[in-house]
């Protein structure tokens, strides 16, 4: 008897825990969010600078993160205009299914946003961990769209080294 009211009290105590602990919307759900659509997606994003001035896309990590621990960067709006996004399925993005999330679909992302916020012009990409993977292979798959690439701790860029890596696991 004291082990069932034990675990009951354990359970009412974690769903009281639950019902003070607020999620953040999404896009999808929240009007309030500022949101780039894009391809009949809406990435959450977040600007500051002038659109006129040489454009920087900051690209965080994960996969998986959110851009809110880059925000840091926004002290270079006063000479660019720097672009925060949530990646496809991130942060305050919306949700998708498992099929979406793959390197080439963020790939596909990051050219898009890239060409969106740089009007067709080249852009600089600041890019952490994942995302600095991702940035690498922007610049590799469409050197047009990257003038600039900052890679900050990217992980293993070339499919050999993951092998070799994956080999000694």
């Amino acid at each position: 008897m004291t082990q069932l009211r034990l675990t009951s009290l354990t359970i009412i105590g974690f769903i009281m825990l639950l019902s003070c602990t607020r999620i953040p919307s999404t896009v999808a759900f929240d009007d309030q969010l500022s949101y780039t659509e894009i391809d009949g997606y809406r990435f959450h994003t977040e600007t500051f600078g002038e659109p006129e001035n040489p454009v920087i896309i900051v690209v965080h990590g994960g996969p998986g993160g959110d851009y809110r621990y880059l925000l840091p960067l926004q002290s270079l709006a006063d000479d660019y205009f720097i672009v925060f996004y949530d990646q496809r399925g991130c942060g305050l993005s919306p949700r998708v299914e498992d099929s979406l999330l793959t390197l080439e679909q963020n790939l596909e992302d990051l050219k898009n946003i890239a060409l969106y916020f740089g009007k067709g012009n080249p852009v600089a990409v600041i890019g952490h961990s994942w995302g600095g993977m991702l940035g690498v292979a922007l610049a590799n798959q469409y050197p047009d769209v990257v003038h600039t690439l900052v890679a900050a701790e990217p992980g293993i860029l070339h499919p050999q080294a993951a092998q070799a890596f994956a080999a000694d696991l």
